[in-house]
């Protein structure tokens, strides 16, 4: 989860986790507490899937999406939480003095983020002015944009050191995805303002042994995190859960049967199914991820 905040205007992107959801009854208890804390809230703006040339569908509002009130990542520090990624994707933050044109009658209705299909340079979009602020709030528009993990792939270099060259490639690829995504002509979109490139080296997990967590009770040792069960925040947050009460179990135990707490130390890892940015219900892009790479099932 990671915000990037542009000072001093300030310009606010979240380019990492946009939105999380959640259908387990144990993780939404502790949603609610944190909503309490002021740390989260559901994120009412209208969520579909855009097709190239302006149709834009809408998702229905259920399961609720949860967001960061202030981005995603003050959440991430308040809980200190950490992921674990396995696959590719570029991310641009663009900021625009207006906001962006919408031509199609069909795609009318005033989207706040959108799993994009059928462009090979993009994978989702969200206005993150509108998402934190809301659409009445005038003056710049912050945007983010995914790329797909197979571009992502395509386009890889080492992250820590992104040459110019590949850096300005990507950037109008994406930009481009953008105006076929919107149903504009090419090169009618506004450059924008500010924008940033970034690679996530390491975004997401393609396979996983899709158990809670791995717990060696002679070693003393466990493991969690969101790639034991695909890759959601809700993955993340239900393997930390399941660790630390593994943990407290055994504990209570004394200690005196060790082999029966030992947990997924054997386990095969399989593919893991999902959208190029993570795991969302009620998303038909199941398995796009997988078409990245190759990979390899067993560690």
């Amino acid at each position: 989860m990671g915000t990037r905040i542009i000072d001093p205007q300030p310009l606010i992107f979240d380019h990492a986790a946009q939105f999380f959801t959640v259908t387990d009854p144990n993780l939404a208890e502790l949603v609610d507490l944190w909503s309490k804390k002021g740390l989260v809230r559901q994120w009412h703006g209208q969520i579909g899937e855009l097709e190239a040339g302006g149709h834009f569908v809408p998702f229905p509002p259920s399961p609720p999406r949860y967001v960061g009130v202030n981005g995603m990542r003050p959440l991430a520090e308040s809980i200190l939480s950490e992921r674990l990624h396995l696959s590719s994707i570029w991310a641009l933050l663009a900021a625009f003095d207006d906001p962006l044109p919408m031509i199609s009658i069909e795609s009318a209705i005033p989207f706040e983020g959108a799993f994009v299909k059928g462009i090979d340079s993009l994978s989702w979009m969200a206005n993150n002015t509108a998402k934190l602020s809301g659409l009445q709030r005038k003056g710049p528009q912050c945007w983010t944009f995914f790329s797909t993990a197979a571009f992502g792939k395509q386009n890889k270099v080492p992250q820590e050191s992104v040459p110019s060259t590949t850096a300005e490639k990507v950037k109008e690829a994406m930009l481009e995805g953008v105006e076929i995504a919107l149903g504009l002509q090419k090169d009618s979109l506004k450059r924008p303002f500010y924008s940033r490139l970034q690679l996530w080296g390491a975004a997401l997990p393609t396979n996983s042994p899709g158990i809670p967590c791995i717990f060696d009770s002679h070693g003393r040792a466990g493991i969690c995190g969101d790639w034991l069960l695909g890759s959601s925040l809700e993955a993340a947050a239900l393997s930390g859960m399941a660790l630390a009460n593994h943990i407290a179990d055994y504990l209570q135990s004394g200690g005196t049967c060790p082999d029966e707490f030992a947990v997924g130390l054997h386990n095969e890892f399989q593919p893991v199914k999902g959208h190029d940015i993570g795991q969302f219900p009620g998303l038909d892009s199941e398995g796009q991820m997988n078409k990245a790479c190759d990979i390899q099932l067993t560690m």
